[in-house]
């Protein structure tokens, strides 16, 4: 399932960060939309691509054929990306995940869903969770909406940065408004 992605990615990190992984094998998982990738992550994209690749190759590859490739949940046709981003954002805030979060929340947000929506989609997350509502799931569901608010801030930030490159304060004011 779409929800296995966020578990798995956090179970790499932890074992990465606590250097109980050991190197990467030789395996690999082949496919991928690199178009797909960059429309979703934007300018991020290699930074992001350089991250999972460097908890798990392996994993990153799946991630790539099986979440962005052709027939994967970004690759496949039907929803647009800013739908799909919202499904994503539904996952990663019941899974305790806000860094990925964020970027998927960017995405939805660059491409059409409005933070609203996002704001639903993690509701509904948490509302479909087999998880009982305690203090701690209070504190994930905090997480996830501060999550969804930086990216709001930052899409506000990179269109009021690209008024003022593309055309000056006026722009700038007028993107502000």
């Amino acid at each position: 399932s779409v929800a296995g992605f966020a578990h798995a990615l956090a179970a790499t990190n932890a074992l990465v960060a606590a250097a109980a992984l050991a190197p990467p094998g030789a395996g690999s998982a082949a496919g991928g939309t690199a178009d797909t990738f960059h429309r979703v992550y934007g300018p991020a994209a290699r930074r992001v691509a350089a991250r999972l690749a460097a908890a798990d190759p392996v994993l990153a590859g799946w991630i790539a054929t099986h979440l962005y490739g052709d027939g994967g949940v970004y690759g496949a046709p039907g929803l647009t990306l800013g739908v799909k981003a919202a499904l994503m954002v539904s996952f990663l805030g019941d899974a305790d995940m806000p860094d990925q979060l964020f970027g998927h929340a960017v995405a939805g947000l660059r491409h059409g869903a409005p933070l609203d929506a996002l704001v639903d989609a993690v509701d509904a997350g948490f509302r479909a969770s087999r998880v009982p509502l305690c203090a701690a799931r209070e504190a994930v569901y905090s997480r996830a909406v501060a999550a969804l608010d930086a990216a709001a801030a930052r899409v506000h930030a990179d269109s009021v940065e690209g008024a003022v490159a593309g055309g000056g304060e006026v722009a700038a004011a007028a993107a502000v408004a």
